[in-house]
């Protein structure tokens, strides 16, 4: 929940977790992203002017992307919370969640990024598409050298995503040196220590992203 554009609330909810009936006392303006649990969101909210997110939102920004109707919102929405920060700025959204994106907002232009696998999906299909490697636990202080069959995938794993990380980002730098670079999602805490490049922690980086596209759909939204 955001008043005068700060985030005063938040609630994270599992699958299985209902919905908190705190958050009925309030009255606001909803914007809803979901890939799944629409009819749960419909049963529990009041009656309230809502945006759903989908690739024919109106945005504050051009949206360059060659096939908008599969963008997942979350990753627009990252790139447009980088520029609540940095406004006018080139913007570099590195989200590490289930998978790790990468986008890149240049000139005001959406542009695309880069998917990949994110850290607990790298563990798991290193066993999954393997006969005798085991599934082992995340290690984010293990060691380059691993000395075990177990230390070597955790190694694998962690370095392997943190040079991904950072290569991403040198590159990006190369090609647009003013370039400003956002971290957020999940796993944001494993790396963000150990990039060797600057870049701004936004835990919230998407949230605010979809906070400003709501406002910038109000006055359509609420017939203004």
């Amino acid at each position: 929940m955001y008043q005068d554009n700060k985030l005063v609330k938040k609630t994270v909810l599992g699958k299985e977790d209902s919905f908190p009936s705190d958050w009925l006392d309030y009255t606001f303006t909803a914007g809803i992203c979901s890939n799944s649990g629409s009819a749960f969101i419909l049963n529990h909210l009041p009656a309230m002017p809502m945006l759903w997110y989908n690739h024919s939102t109106a945005l504050p920004i051009l949206n360059a992307y060659a096939t908008p109707q599969t963008l997942g919102t979350d990753r627009i929405a990252g790139v447009i919370g980088g520029m609540v920060h940095k406004p006018k700025s080139d913007i570099l959204s590195i989200d590490a969640g289930t998978c790790i994106t990468y986008d890149a907002l240049i000139d005001g232009k959406y542009l695309g990024g880069a998917i990949s696998l994110g850290l607990h999906m790298r563990h798991a299909a290193l066993h999954h598409f393997t006969a005798s490697l085991p599934e082992v636990p995340l290690n984010p202080v293990v060691s380059i050298l691993g000395n075990s069959t177990e230390s070597a995938l955790q190694s694998g794993v962690f370095h392997g995503m943190l040079y991904e990380i950072q290569g991403f980002i040198n590159e990006y730098r190369l090609l647009y040196p003013n370039i400003e670079v956002f971290m957020t999602g999940g796993d944001l805490q494993y790396f963000e220590n150990h990039l060797k490049s600057s870049i701004f922690v936004a835990p919230n980086l998407v949230l605010d992203g979809l906070h400003t596209i709501l406002n910038y759909n109000l006055p359509t939204l609420l017939g203004a």
